[in-house]
């Protein structure tokens, strides 16, 4: 391996780590309430910022397939408008339409097209953690909200299910830093 591999890859890890590092320090920001005593908690501002940028190669590589009218380029524009364009787009309605409100007897959670589910503190049955999906599960008998881990303030309602519920944020290993 060259060292312009090594410099590219070193470049890439620390892009990854950094911005992951942004978004989990994102959660561990403090949210107030509003005035109707509830707190919202909204996606990562990065959100927005990568999904615009993915549109935007998105588009750069259509326009170029578009004006050199080059048969492997309409191939490639494809390619990296299924791939780019829909990362762009899932980024954005994340950006949207996913957020969690709460207040002291129930949770709202609307997905990331922006349809609502609400379930009351004492309906609990289970919450779990998948590392992998970065989706912390709240469920009950009918109800199961989806909560991703990249909320801003997202430790503000750990603080909150672990006043309300027998569950501790610590023993769900999220990456987040509850001191």
């Amino acid at each position: 391996m060259d060292w312009e591999q090594f410099i590219f890859y070193g470049l890439i890890g620390f892009a990854v780590s950094f911005t992951l590092n942004y978004m989990n320090e994102g959660a561990s920001r403090k949210i107030e309430k509003n005035k109707n005593g509830e707190t919202e908690l909204r996606m990562n501002k990065l959100y927005q910022i990568l999904g615009y940028t993915c549109i935007v190669m998105t588009s750069i590589f259509l326009v170029a397939a578009l004006y050199y009218q080059d048969r492997e380029l309409y191939l490639i524009g494809g390619i990296i408008l299924l791939i780019f364009g829909g990362l762009g787009v899932s980024l954005l309605m994340y950006y949207r339409n996913h957020r969690l409100i709460f207040n002291d007897q129930r949770i709202i959670v609307y997905n990331w097209r922006g349809k609502p589910k609400q379930l009351n503190w004492n309906e609990i049955e289970q919450i779990k953690f998948n590392l992998i999906s970065g989706y912390l599960k709240v469920t009950s008998n009918a109800t199961k909200l989806i909560i991703h881990q990249h909320l801003v303030g997202l430790k503000v309602f750990l603080k909150k299910m672990e006043e309300k519920t027998k569950w501790k944020a610590e023993e769900l290993n999220l990456p987040i830093n509850m001191k």
